[in-house]
């Protein structure tokens, strides 16, 4: 009966030992890793384009749109005479829809003032105005505009 009590005795100190030994693993491995330093966000002090290249970029941007109106031609009584006793033949049209496409041509002279808070330049006409961000390249015209 000693040696079957020697033999789970040694068999609980190597399990003791196994999860010292895993404990003390876990133990330097969290120690050793530091948390990862974040990267630092780079601080623009001055645009990337110039005030040139920003109104040639919306420009540019401008000879590829196209926009659409939509025309509805209201419905039609047309009617003619189609004898001599003049009875007249009246015919209903019904209203009919079309689209068409124009370019986007701005005219006037065009503005342009540089945003450091959100990294875009706001570029204007008389009447319209558009924000070209200039980490995405994105052209966004201002809102209820066609162009």
């Amino acid at each position: 009966m000693s040696s079957l009590s020697a033999v789970r005795t040694r068999e609980s100190m190597m399990i003791i030992k196994t999860w010292l030994l895993m404990a003390l693993v876990v133990l330097v491995m969290s120690a050793c890793s530091a948390p990862p330093t974040p990267t630092p966000r780079p601080t623009i002090s001055k645009p990337m384009l110039t005030q040139a290249e920003a109104i040639g970029s919306v420009q540019a941007y401008l000879g590829t749109k196209t926009y659409t109106r939509r025309f509805t031609h209201p419905s039609r009584v047309i009617c003619g005479s189609n004898n001599r006793r003049s009875i007249f033949d009246c015919d209903e049209k019904p209203a009919r829809m079309t689209l068409k496409s124009y370019p986007c041509k701005i005219e006037g002279r065009f503005t342009a003032s540089y945003e450091s808070s959100i990294y875009a330049w706001q570029v204007r006409t008389d009447r319209y105005q558009w924000t070209l961000f200039e980490r995405t390249g994105a052209i966004v015209p201002s809102q209820g505009q066609l162009c």
